[in-house]
């Protein structure tokens, strides 16, 4: 499902790109979390910008840039509708991004960790000087070693890409999805998009 939102959201994106101006919207991972084989740990509840907690599909967009700011970007409409938070963090060579699909209602569902040498300047990326962790644990330069001892092994594998997936019925006709995407380099996080929706 994922897979498919991001999709629609970055082929109206690349529509509009031009001219709107430089935007930056999330980067989709080169493996498909949604075919991975799925685990039974579950992963991307909270999510941490400093010392300040969020909730994956409770705290919404509009909260988190009371707090720190930013531009709420905006591409697509109806199925393929998406919106996002962009920040900088400069000195730790990282650029983060908080997504929100149509199915969210504007609630963080997806946040997105890039490892960047040297971040373009955009008007919608804001600067970020709080490090940003899913779950207390997930977090750009730790090892992946880190995820695995508390996620078991990834449910995909391709070359330094790595992917868990979990799905689990909750009351009556209710289910929800947790991805996860990792890439690696020389064993540390690099990479990191953490997924996570419901739906009755």
């Amino acid at each position: 499902m994922r897979a498919i939102l991001t999709a629609l959201g970055l082929m109206a994106f690349a529509g509009s790109a031009l001219a709107a101006g430089p935007r930056f919207s999330p980067p989709s991972p080169l493996i498909d979390a949604d075919a991975a084989k799925p685990g039974q740990t579950a992963f991307a509840r909270t999510f941490s910008i400093g010392t300040w907690s969020g909730q994956f599909e409770q705290t919404r967009l509009t909260d988190v840039q009371k707090r720190f700011g930013g531009q709420i970007e905006r591409e697509g409409d109806a199925g393929s509708a998406m919106q996002w938070l962009c920040y900088d963090l400069p000195a730790q060579h990282q650029r983060v991004w908080l997504s929100s699909y149509e199915i969210n209602g504007g609630a963080v569902a997806d946040v997105t960790m890039w490892g960047v040498a040297a971040p373009a300047n955009s008007p919608s990326c804001a600067p970020l000087k709080d490090t940003v962790s899913v779950d207390g644990f997930m977090a750009l330069g730790a090892a992946q070693t880190d995820i695995t001892g508390r996620l078991g092994a990834p449910g995909l594998q391709a070359a330094n890409w790595s992917a868990w997936r979990r799905e689990a019925k909750l009351s009556g006709n209710c289910t929800e999805e947790d991805t996860l995407t990792v890439r690696t380099d020389k064993g540390k996080v690099v990479y990191i998009s953490a997924y996570r929706t419901s739906s009755c």
